[in-house]
């Protein structure tokens, strides 16, 4: 029994030192981050006050599978990771901060940070890697809107080559700098796009769309043939300044029966 015992200990001895020598070496992680964008030359134009241009930058959003991992494309429906590498920051943080440098910095647009104005949106589609063509594709998909409509949408896709004959651990390298060089200039159209609809003419264009308060009550047509009417500026003027709702009302009817009888308003 002992001599059973102790061959059994001896059989396990080089399977257990097996084990401890292929044991799997710890993951070392290696963190990249984007190359900061060169000074841009403005777009506006100078006749353009700095304080005529305003805008929001809003949601910044990216598709789920855009993480702090580095993803590739194999194939239009198919994506990976490296498994040791990493963004220092998610890349949708890089596309917030690259358009407001942009904006503000670059083009002095006027930053809107609380009541009415135009909104930019943007969505970060593709910030990877695509294999068989050896390069880097940034797509933005982005939308101008206010409080009610959109005023445009659009989507920019950019691709970069990544550098060629560079070594495997330069490989990396390589796809930081085509991503940084592919957003940047996806910003800058961006950017280009939409500064035109900040110019005044089309705030005031924008402004004019919306609903205008007539200056009293004046004869409309509503649905279904129905009539009403509206304050008109006669009327307007002999409403009390102090008047109840009483007076008003009984300016109104006036009002409603001068346009009914075609006649002169009587106060």
């Amino acid at each position: 029994m002992i001599r059973t015992a102790l061959l059994l200990g001896t059989l396990a001895l080089p399977a257990l030192g097996c084990a401890l020598l292929s044991k799997d070496q710890p993951t070392l992680l290696r963190y990249y981050s984007l190359d900061p964008p060169p000074a841009r030359q403005a777009h506006r134009s100078t006749t353009l006050a700095a304080d005529t241009a305003r805008l929001r930058v809003g949601r910044i959003t990216a598709a789920l599978y855009i993480r702090d991992r580095m993803a590739f494309r194999d194939s239009g429906v198919e994506i990976g990771y490296y498994e040791d590498f990493r963004w220092t920051e998610r890349p949708e943080s890089y596309v917030r901060r690259d358009l407001a440098r942009a904006l503000f910095e670059d083009e002095g647009v006027e930053e809107i940070v609380g009541g009415a104005g135009l909104t930019l949106d943007v969505d970060v589609d593709s910030f990877e890697e695509v294999r068989e063509r050896h390069a880097a594709v940034v797509q933005l998909s982005w939308q101008l809107r206010d409080d009610t409509v959109v005023v445009s949408r659009r989507t920019v896709t950019v691709q970069r080559p990544l550098a060629k004959n560079v070594e495997n651990d330069s490989s990396h390298i390589a796809l930081a700098v085509a991503l940084s060089g592919a957003l940047d200039e996806a910003i800058d159209q961006i950017v280009s796009a939409v500064l035109p609809k900040l110019s005044p003419a089309d705030a005031t264009s924008l402004r004019g769309a919306q609903a205008r308060p007539g200056p009293g009550l004046e004869p409309a047509s509503g649905g279904g043939g129905e009539s009403r009417v509206r304050l008109t500026q006669p009327a307007r003027d002999h409403v009390p300044q102090a008047g109840s709702k009483l007076a008003f009302d009984q300016v109104l009817q006036g009002e409603r029966n001068r346009q009914a009888d075609g006649g002169p308003h009587q106060p």
